[in-house]
């Protein structure tokens, strides 16, 4: 029997970077873009309210949202849409934020309701 010795390929530092990235940015489920007008206030902050905020993107775990202010990472959001259909209320907690020309895009992950209560 017989054992290699051979050692791993050398991969540069900025290819390995590339991969790294990757595989952060890999998601469980595809979001489809959409521009859907909604509302959002964090939850149980009525002086929260930011009408004119809009729906960029959606997936079965998650929701972009540009709003006109900023919400907090970490602030649970509770997201409507503009429209009179029976589409229930989402509630999100806020993951990351980025300045934008025309506001402030919120990438959020979908909650349940036990998640909010334990």
């Amino acid at each position: 029997m017989s054992i290699s010795m051979e050692q791993p390929p050398v991969v540069a530092p900025e290819e390995r970077q590339c991969r790294d990235s990757d595989r952060a940015n890999r998601r469980i489920a595809v979001r489809v873009v959409c521009h859907v007008p909604a509302s959002a206030c964090a939850l149980g902050r009525v002086d929260t309210l930011a009408r004119w905020a809009t729906i960029k993107d959606q997936s079965p775990q998650g929701i972009g949202i540009l709003a006109p202010r900023l919400y907090e990472v970490g602030t649970v959001l509770f997201v409507w849409t503009e429209a009179r259909n029976v589409e229930p209320p989402i509630l999100a907690r806020v993951v990351h934020t980025r300045a934008e020309s025309n506001g402030i895009f919120h990438g959020c992950k979908k909650l349940w309701e036990t998640d909010i209560t334990g």
